[in-house]
């Protein structure tokens, strides 16, 4: 790939891919499929497309919790297309719903929603993706210094699917009910928070799903003895709240 030969890497990719497949290896057939999409955005102007393809093809088949990764995974995809095609969404009028697979026919709503059900869907089997240790997920996984404060998968995927929900730009104008954070149990110490009701109409607000997953989050580790993760994630939620 460095050398400038993305065929050449295409073709040992698919090799691991297949290799990691009959191994039952999830990391590494991850890896591949990344690497796989990688060199198919160098090949050919059609590779964005392509890759959502190979994304939404690849989850169907796999089990969890490799599910869920790949679910975080396309919803990071589709998040990455709006962002450098944000102009042409803003000046696109509403499509059917009936609209094709095509990414490039949709309007900024759909994409939104297929943004939203990807990363709400990689955190949907909570139980299980916090008792799955990270350590198996290596090969995917970019080492820092603060491993601590993701203790596991669901803190990691949690985590990724709230740099896109604290983002509220799902409206191109919101409706006369939108959420917005003026409850005062928003800034509160974190066990009132994590116990209280925040109460809305426009629940398909990314804020509102972000402050409710901050409450999930923060519960998760309510009772941890290392207070690290606890104390990272509230942070992160009064910083949120406080914008």
């Amino acid at each position: 790939e460095q050398a400038g030969l993305p065929q050449s890497a295409l073709k040992i990719v698919n090799e691991i891919y297949t290799l990691a497949k009959r191994q039952n290896n999830d990391a590494q057939v991850i890896k591949a499929l990344l690497y796989k999409m990688i060199v198919n955005d160098q090949l050919s102007e059609q590779g964005k497309y392509e890759n959502v393809q190979l994304l939404e093809t690849e989850i169907k088949e796999a089990k969890e919790p490799a599910r869920s990764i790949l679910h975080s995974i396309a919803g990071g995809s589709y998040w990455h297309y709006l962002q450098l095609n944000r102009w042409q969404f803003y000046n696109r009028t509403r499509t059917p719903s009936n609209v094709s697979d095509d990414i490039a026919t949709w309007d900024i709503a759909k994409l939104h929603e297929r943004i939203n059900s990807h990363f709400k869907l990689s955190i949907n089997n909570s139980s299980l993706l916090q008792n799955t240790n990270l350590d198996q997920y290596e090969a995917i996984l970019l080492k820092g210094n603060a491993r601590k404060l993701r203790p596991t998968l669901y803190d990691l995927l949690a985590h990724r699917a709230l740099d896109y929900f604290r983002n509220d730009e799902r409206y191109i104008s919101k409706p006369a009910y939108s959420f917005s954070i003026n409850d005062a149990a928003a800034f509160s110490d974190v066990k009132t928070f994590t116990e209280h009701e925040f109460n809305t109409s426009d629940t398909s607000s990314q804020h509102y799903q972000a402050l409710t997953l901050y409450q999930q989050l923060l519960r998760f580790h309510l009772n941890d003895r290392d207070k690290a993760a606890l104390i990272d994630a509230d942070i992160h939620r009064l910083k949120f709240v406080h914008i």
